[in-house]
């Protein structure tokens, strides 16, 4: 598990979105926004790219319609930036609502959870007209339109991009799929009863849909949930969350490696990371601080920039040229709790290996000799025993023993089971286990 490794500049406040697009031109633009700001990342530092006096909000989300952004937020006029034309967001033409949530969906804009006038409907979706942002209303002709969406679901939550929509409510999922004029879109609701209650949980890899539900982490695939997290880590999240704080859930999609971030408030303080393995089916957790997930790409910098970063171009030690400075490889990244976008490049942080409980045959008690821990790469390894005599009592470890020169850490206790406990630090490649050398020592 890498560290975060900073990437830019700060934001001015805890980030709630960020976005990375690629123009016509095969331009890269990263965007990001906070409560006050909206900004663009250029040469690793972002700038403020808002409207004049800025923004009061709690939250944004963003999407790409051809070269155009478009972010939204329920407090806000709806933003737009095009991108190698726009210089600031701006408020987006046609009267749009406000709007808590965004999508592509075909080739509309749809909105969810809207604010029309001061007026809330948190059930209603509503799109754009055909390949056109800045057409609203319902207009038959030009196929825009509304939809409340009525029963016991809720607000919606998000809405998931694609051929056709799926719209997370508090308690439901409906899928919208395209049917042209005069309906333009029809909806089902696909699952009644489940849905989510941290908007910002659902993230999305192709034709599948993650996301935390309240009871557990699930994968929608277009037509029906199926559990991802049962007997494995739900009931370890479920104790740990503060629902109160459900907003400040986040999760993102890691393609390079497989993965599946999860970031959670935790009841006494602070934050947690969950992540599972969408090949393998396993999970991992680290108590990394982290904000929100997003994907990145190094936008570059130009000759002139490059003086900024090397002092002198002639004399600096990479080639200009060289694929460093170049940008363009997209990324998995994180907002760090001091509001920076950091990549995942980092020293690896400290591994915990934790065995299950052991004892020996017929219910004897172990005499444990040594234990070899399987770890690749340079590292420092502490390894401590964890003892107990009856399944009802307290566990206790001894003190960490580091590896001897055969790369084994020596004991002489017994206990009726016991269970090995290997800390890992250091830049290691794979820890894989720990080989215990013990004997039976008898029932008492």
């Amino acid at each position: 598990m890498p560290s975060l490794n900073t990437e830019t500049n700060a934001l001015d406040n805890p980030a709630l979105r960020g976005l990375t697009a690629v123009d016509s031109s095969g331009t890269i633009n990263v965007f990001a926004g906070d409560s006050a700001k909206l900004y663009k990342l250029s040469s690793n530092t972002f700038n403020n790219v808002s409207k004049a006096g800025n923004y009061t909000v709690d939250s944004w989300e963003m999407t790409k319609f051809g070269d155009r952004v478009i972010a939204v937020s329920l407090e806000a006029p709806t933003q737009f930036y095009d991108m190698g034309v726009s210089t600031l967001f701006a408020d987006l033409a046609g009267s749009p609502p406000q709007a808590d949530h965004i999508a592509v969906v075909r080739d509309f804009v749809v909105l969810g959870n809207l604010d029309i006038g001061g007026t809330q409907y948190p059930n209603r979706v509503q799109w754009s007209g055909f390949n056109n942002s800045e057409i609203w209303g319902s207009d038959i002709g030009n196929q825009s339109d509304f939809q409340d969406l009525f029963g016991n679901g809720g607000k919606i939550q998000r809405i998931v991009p694609g051929e056709y929509g799926v719209i997370f409510q508090e308690s439901s999922i409906w899928r919208m799929d395209y049917s042209g004029p005069p309906t333009i879109f029809t909806f089902s609701e696909v699952e009644r009863g489940r849905g989510t209650p941290a908007a910002n949980s659902v993230t999305w890899l192709g034709g599948l849909v993650y996301y935390w539900a309240g009871d557990g982490f699930y994968v929608f695939n277009g037509q029906s949930s199926t559990p991802i997290g049962a007997e494995k880590v739900d009931r370890y999240v479920k104790g740990r969350i503060d629902t109160s704080r459900y907003d400040e859930m986040y999760g993102g999609v890691d393609r390079r490696n497989g993965l599946i971030w999860w970031t959670y408030p935790k009841t006494e303080g602070g934050k947690e990371v969950v992540i599972y393995n969408w090949v393998t089916g396993e999970w991992g957790n680290t108590n990394q601080e982290i904000q929100i997930f997003t994907e990145f790409a190094d936008t570059g910098y130009t000759l002139d920039q490059l003086d900024a970063v090397l002092g002198d171009i002639d004399s600096g030690s990479i080639p200009v040229d060289s694929p460093e400075y170049q940008g363009g490889a997209v990324r998995f990244g994180a907002f760090n709790n001091a509001n920076v976008l950091c990549g995942l490049t980092g020293d690896s942080l400290e591994a915990e290996m934790v065995t299950s409980e052991m004892s020996g045959p017929g219910g004897q008690r172990l005499f444990v000799q040594a234990v070899r821990p399987i770890v690749e790469g340079s590292c420092t390894q502490s390894i401590k025993l964890g003892k107990r005599n009856e399944q009802c009592g307290d566990l206790n470890y001894t003190d960490g023993r580091t590896v001897n020169s055969i790369g084994e850490a020596q004991f002489h206790d017994n206990s009726r089971y016991v269970r090995i406990k290997a800390v890992v630090s250091g830049e290691f490649t794979h820890a894989h286990g720990v080989e215990v050398f013990f004997k039976p020592a008898g029932r008492v």
